[in-house]
């Protein structure tokens, strides 16, 4: 299980929710929200392999669409 936290400042919620959409396929999800912060939860990768690189692009991911947003 990995957990990621975005502060909502440069994360805005939509572009987490979108990432997740657009990621739901190799992983399962969940999403957290506290004050300013969101946490995303991510377990059950499809393959363990993955694990790794499921977290790291899944930032990148986020981080090119809250560019795109602004």
């Amino acid at each position: 299980m990995e957990k990621i936290s975005f502060c909502e400042y440069f994360y805005p919620l939509t572009v987490v929710k979108k990432a997740i959409k657009d990621y739901r396929g190799l992983a399962d999800f969940s999403i957290q929200k506290k004050k300013n912060t969101i946490i995303v939860t991510i377990d059950n990768f499809k393959k363990k392999e993955l694990s790794t690189l499921v977290n790291k692009e899944f930032l990148n991911y986020c981080l090119s669409l809250a560019a795109v947003e602004k």
